[in-house]
């Protein structure tokens, strides 16, 4: 079982909203594929928009998820999607706008 696993809170909990940009620290060990990480700091989350913020958040993440390839980074995906989550919680939430 993972360190920290059985802990009833995570030292995390407020940062891993979905969609939420975060700046973390990690450390990783020489033959491991698992790192360990320091902090997860809020950047920005759309969670903040609006009441109503849930449900465009989620349907946007179900989009990105269906749209992007397992384990193939997507630079233009991701830089879209963040322009677009970034206008859309400036503007306080609302009607959604194009994506690209």
């Amino acid at each position: 079982m993972a360190k920290g696993a059985r802990r009833p809170r995570s030292r995390f909990a407020g940062a891993l909203e979905p969609l939420t940009q975060v700046r973390v620290a990690y450390f990783e060990k020489e033959h491991r594929e698992l790192v360990g990480l320091n902090y997860a700091e809020p950047a920005c989350s759309p969670l903040a928009a609006s009441p109503d913020a849930f449900g465009h958040v989620g349907y946007f993440a179900e989009l990105i998820d269906q749209w992007a390839q397992d384990g193939d980074p997507n630079e233009r995906l991701s830089g879209s999607g963040h322009r677009w989550l970034t206008r859309w919680s400036r503007r306080g939430g609302g009607a959604a706008g194009p994506l690209f």
